[in-house]
């Protein structure tokens, strides 16, 4: 086997964006906002379901990741 199982491949590139979202939305749209707005609860809220979702697809592809085979070790192409 030279390859990882497609689902960790796709889950891989899902969470690519929704961590990068995550990080933006805390670093730049959660600190924009007043903490006495009520717009905060709202940002807040969108920044915890991103970093629930995140957890779960991680806890998934750990999952897949130990019940299946990984590829070999890459070698130097002798």
């Amino acid at each position: 086997m030279n390859k990882y199982h497609p689902a960790l491949v796709i889950l891989h590139w899902i969470l690519v964006p929704a961590i990068i979202i995550a990080l933006v939305m805390g670093g730049n749209v959660l600190s924009e906002i007043p903490n006495d707005s009520p717009e905060k609860v709202g940002a807040l809220k969108g920044h915890m379901i991103v970093g629930l979702a995140i957890l779960g697809l991680t806890l998934i592809r750990f999952i897949i990741r130990l019940r299946t085979d990984k590829p070999a070790h890459a070698d130097i192409g002798n």
